[in-house]
């Protein structure tokens, strides 16, 4: 507190006023704050009487103004000190202990700031008198085209143990590091180097599916981003700050493109196709289409909800299983049924399920791999039902 106190004191110093102008103290309702967050009430009066309360026990004591000195003089029956003019206005009263560096009090007029936000007052204010261009970040921060950046921070929990209400929050005034930072409603992208800004840039924001944000410098883009190749990629700090995008793949939050992103630029624009597979969850193929058959899915990239599968086979409908390496498809499996009569038994036929390989066609290397009989289907030479051809079987394979 005594840090932000002092910032604000110094950096409001050609604006303040003074107590010689008795009329900003007396006669108001004045909430002292002290170092250790505790508050008294206070109201000077004319005569030079000082009524005193705290927790609503009332005292009374006195007070006097010291111009030469500029400082305010008040007795409060258990002390006596002797205080500093650091900042004055009609709302906020910054005194220093008199031969002290850093032993601030502050006072609060209870009609103009009943819930004694002082740091938040002194924020607002420092900002209108900035003659600096201001930019407003996310997170309450506001930079200041002169390289200072206010942030609204929470106080520590031991500091908010004090009154109800007073001061839940700090706002503290630092030297902004170096760095790009994007403004609170993404639109302006600003370089600051030297501890100054330098220049700013357009902006354009991709919520990204895993709860990132990726950044480039562009003004708007396509619904499918195609025109960002090239393109410098960032990704969003916690602090709102821009650091450039590893290597690697990007999907959108609504699944639909994957961004890659090398040497720290897009370097490729993949549309995904967005499928629902019968065991309850969707699933995304890189450069798919929805509208093509699945083997076109081949060699093609699978993902669920943007990460990579962890299995070596996905089923896709009921009757099409993807066999995945690492989580690229390399082979599709159609699983069609068929009823097989033995050409030697005219009366014996099988009901049995192909598993047919990138083909929904029956062909050698086919295997049998469900039929509705206990024993395994006889080697032999069967009929395809429906058709006219048939199929020699061994070892439940087609040969």
């Amino acid at each position: 507190m005594k840090d932000i106190l002092n910032y604000y004191a110094k950096s409001m110093s050609q604006v303040t006023k003074t107590l010689k102008k008795k009329s900003i103290l007396v006669e108001k309702p004045w909430a002292l704050v002290d170092n250790d967050g505790a508050i008294q009430k206070l109201i000077f009066r004319k005569d030079k009487r000082l009524v005193l309360s705290k927790n609503g026990v009332v005292t009374e004591g006195t007070w006097d103004y010291y111009s030469e000195a500029r400082s305010l003089f008040i007795d409060r029956g258990t002390d006596r000190m002797l205080l500093n003019e650091q900042y004055i206005d009609e709302n906020v009263i910054i005194l220093k202990r008199d031969g002290t560096d850093n032993e601030f009090f502050a006072l609060a007029n209870e009609n103009t700031i009943p819930n004694y936000d002082i740091p938040g007052y002194l924020f607002k204010k420092r900002c209108s008198l900035s003659t600096s261009k201001k930019y407003e970040l996310t997170g309450g921060k506001v930079l200041l085209e002169d390289g200072v950046l206010l942030e609204v921070g929470m106080e520590d929990k031991q500091s908010q143990t004090t009154h109800a209400g007073f001061l839940k929050r700090n706002v503290i005034p630092k030297k902004v590091q170096d760095g790009n930072y994007l403004t609170k409603d993404f639109m302006l992208a600003i370089q600051v180097k030297d501890g100054r800004v330098r220049s700013k840039y357009p902006s354009l924001v991709i919520d990204l599916i895993d709860g990132n944000i990726l950044q480039t410098f562009r003004v708007k883009s396509d619904p499918y981003f195609r025109d960002l190749l090239g393109e410098q990629a960032n990704l969003l700090n916690a602090d709102n700050t821009l650091t450039r995008a590893p290597d690697g793949a990007y999907m959108t939050k609504n699944k639909e493109v994957t961004i890659i992103v090398k040497n720290g630029l897009i370097s490729s624009i993949n549309e995904n196709a967005i499928f629902s597979s019968p065991e309850g969850f969707s699933y995304e193929i890189e450069k798919g289409d929805q509208t093509a058959g699945p083997r076109l899915s081949l060699h093609r990239k699978v993902t669920i909800n943007g990460r990579l599968v962890d299995k070596d086979y996905l089923k896709a409908r009921e009757d099409i299983i993807y066999k995945l390496e690492n989580s690229i498809v390399v082979q599709v499996l159609f699983i069609r049924t068929y009823n097989l009569i033995c050409t030697h038994n005219l009366s014996k036929n099988y009901i049995v399920r192909i598993e047919h390989k990138n083909s929904p066609k029956i062909k050698r290397g086919n295997k049998i791999i469900n039929f509705d009989s206990i024993e395994p289907i006889p080697d032999g030479k069967y009929w395809v039902k429906g058709s006219l051809r048939w199929i020699r079987i061994k070892d439940c394979t087609i040969v």
